[in-house]
């Protein structure tokens, strides 16, 4: 399939999250801190079923980082989740995008889509002073 249109359906779903976890204006930034740590624990599991015996110490590391970035933005500044999701996206596609065995590259591009719209509307509600 191609790249603009992986990437294209994950804002698509991205958008699609951001409306669904606003129906839940209580929980939306638990929301998003317990999305943060998914998206990194998929890449754990992706290592761990596939050809990824030398990446786990790498997803492993990848986990801890995206989960205290999360834990900040729960506990303290939601601009975290805005710099964790943006963080996630790169990881995507710079990690992940055409360099591991892996991990699907389809995936990879549509998380990056996903992740980059998360971290754009978190950081836009935030600048816009609207908290999450």
């Amino acid at each position: 399939m191609n790249t603009l249109v992986l990437f294209t359906v994950g804002v698509l779903v991205g958008i699609a999250g951001i409306l669904i976890f606003r129906l839940r204006p209580g929980s939306e930034k638990r929301l998003y801190v317990i999305g943060l740590i998914i998206a990194a624990i998929i890449y754990v599991g992706f290592a761990l079923y596939g050809d990824g015996a030398k990446w786990i110490a790498v997803e492993l590391l990848g986990l801890l980082v995206y989960g205290i970035v999360a834990i900040a933005g729960w506990r303290g500044s939601a601009w975290w989740l805005a710099i964790g999701w943006a963080a996630h996206a790169a990881w995507d596609l710079v990690v992940h995008g055409a360099h591991t065995p892996f991990a699907p590259r389809p995936y990879a591009i549509w998380c990056a889509g996903v992740d980059l719209t998360f971290g754009v509307y978190i950081a836009w509600r935030l600048r816009s002073a609207r908290s999450i």
